[in-house]
């Protein structure tokens, strides 16, 4: 029998390298060895599916476990990039393709599904869990990710200059800019608040496993973030704030049987 893979190993599958975003990867492998545990199931014989997955920073790592992983985005080079990558790390188990979170039809419900970074960024997240929830064993563990809406790091990009550039109508107006379409740029259309979240993984039969905050103040800085010492203390700073003033927050969920 192979040895279980280490959260060093894990860890080292994927491009991240700040600090608050081991502190992301951590809490993914210990739910994921935890639900294992407790459902008497090998991890590599989890399957598992990334929505939005970007480039492989969570799904290279998933793919380290062992377990079948699956993962879509609609980026199509992010897509190519971690096919690529996948390729040069012989992960035969990690099958990559363009898909639409909204609309991706699977033959299949998964014990485990990842939105990193996601729900923020739609302008209709209960149809997106709809579909999470449609390709989600009943029992099965629902990993999510997403800034504070209201906390310093979404608070300092809002009154960076690009931002009010790019989305505040009356400074687009005064230089000839048709006006900011929302959900149609790169930028956040979803403030969470804890209780927004917590109500609507209510409403699509969610119970809230853990949740726990992930940086703190020193994210509004990126030369901070990413130093080791400054990043990892502020992460773990974060753990001792009220979830009101972290940044952002890890959820893990479980799906009614």
């Amino acid at each position: 029998m192979d040895a279980p893979v280490t959260f060093q190993q894990f860890a080292a599958a994927s491009p991240y390298t700040d600090p608050v975003d081991h502190k992301k990867l951590l809490f993914i492998y210990r739910a994921i060895e935890d639900f294992a545990a407790e459902r008497k199931l090998s991890v590599a014989g989890l399957s598992i599916l990334e929505v939005a997955c970007g480039v492989g920073g969570i799904t290279l790592p998933l793919a380290r476990l062992g377990a079948r992983v699956r993962a879509l985005d609609i980026d199509q080079g992010d897509v190519a990039r971690l096919q690529s990558r996948a390729r040069e790390l012989r992960f035969d188990n990690l099958s990559a393709g363009v898909e639409d979170a909204f609309t991706f039809r699977h033959d299949t419900r998964y014990h485990v599904i990842v939105a990193s970074e996601v729900m923020e960024h739609v302008l209709d997240p209960d149809a997106l869990l709809d579909n999470v929830v449609r390709h989600l064993q009943p029992g099965g563990l629902f990993l999510m990710t997403t800034p504070n809406g209201y906390g310093p790091w979404e608070l300092s990009n809002y009154l960076r200059p690009r931002h009010v550039l790019r989305r505040w109508n009356w400074v687009r107006r005064a230089v000839g800019k048709p006006p900011y379409v929302e959900g149609k740029g790169p930028d956040h259309c979803q403030h969470y608040t804890r209780g927004k979240l917590l109500a609507m993984f209510h409403r699509h039969g969610f119970d809230v496993q853990r949740f726990m905050n992930s940086d703190f103040v020193l994210t509004v800085s990126k030369t901070l973030r990413r130093h080791p010492r400054a990043g990892a203390f502020d992460a773990d700073l974060a753990n001792v704030v009220p979830h009101w003033m972290a940044s952002g927050w890890y959820v893990a969920l479980r799906l009614h049987e």
